[in-house]
């Protein structure tokens, strides 16, 4: 299978990296992206094509920053072939991920919304996303399983995938933003490492949690601030949750812009 991606970002270069090694050809579509992605691509081994190439593919899976995910739709969708299925695999509202797949259907095309839940794919398997598919072309994009990755179909229409994908990203990443907020304040009140150890015996999972993604912001905080923006206006009707994400995205664009000060690595220290 020939498949298209467009967006080399962490997430997009370790898809491509993987479906490349599982034995799909897999090609790029690099124009307009950074030198940082370029590097990406370039590392993993993986191809450019132009737009006409990639929108020629079996499967085109769009996978890039949320604000984006519509410029995407412009750019590809004069170059998608009359067999070519769009993948709209971004952590975008569920409105708009509606409306970018019926512009795509609209257009005589088969499309999918995917809610990608977890990390990049390692190479190795050990690490692999869940791809959660709904819409039309659902079953159609679940052939990416048979080059590894994990798939799961939801019987439901466009949108529904990406607000399952916003529901667990708003909670994985508050987990993450709320340590970060109680430790900064423990070390600013002196009292860091008595409230690790509470939370090491009251809350192990917690702080296991807190040990894999502190080490990941410097890299992650910047792109996670649309998520929070986006989930502050999606939960306007639920009491809390726009203040709750506002927050969080405070937090986030503090980090991205000064993260060594806001969690440098004596903020969660090993067990002693």
């Amino acid at each position: 299978m020939r498949i298209g991606i467009i967006g080399c970002g962490m997430m997009g270069a370790g898809v491509g990296a993987f479906l490349q090694h599982r034995g799909a050809e897999v090609l790029m579509l690099l124009e307009g992206r950074s030198d940082a992605s370029r590097r990406r691509a370039a590392a993993a081994g993986l191809g450019e094509g132009s737009a006409a190439q990639v929108g020629a593919c079996d499967m085109v899976l769009s996978i890039v920053p949320p604000d984006a995910a519509e410029p995407v739709v412009d750019v590809i969708l004069p170059h998608l072939g009359a067999g070519s299925l769009f993948v709209e695999c971004n952590a975008v509202a569920p409105d708009l991920a509606r409306r970018l797949c019926h512009r795509v259907a609209g257009a005589g095309r088969a499309c999918a919304d995917a809610g990608i839940v977890g990390p990049a794919p390692s190479l190795d398997g050990k690490q692999n996303p869940v791809f959660y598919l709904s819409g039309d072309g659902a079953q159609a994009a679940a052939r990416l399983a048979d080059h590894g990755l994990d798939i799961a179909v939801l019987d439901a229409p466009f949108g529904i995938a990406s607000a399952l994908k916003m529901t667990f990203a708003g909670v994985s990443k508050s987990v993450t933003g709320l340590m970060a907020q109680m430790l900064l304040y423990a070390r600013s009140e002196h009292v860091l490492e008595p409230a690790l150890a509470q939370l090491r015996l009251s809350h192990p999972g917690l702080v296991a949690w807190a040990e894999r993604q502190f080490p990941l912001l410097d890299r992650k905080a910047g792109r996670w601030v649309q998520e929070m923006e986006i989930l502050a206006d999606l939960g306007a009707d639920v009491a809390g949750c726009s203040a709750h994400f506002a927050g969080m995205a405070e937090l986030y664009r503090a980090i991205a812009e000064d993260p060594e000060d806001l969690v440098p690595p004596d903020l969660l220290p090993p067990a002693s």
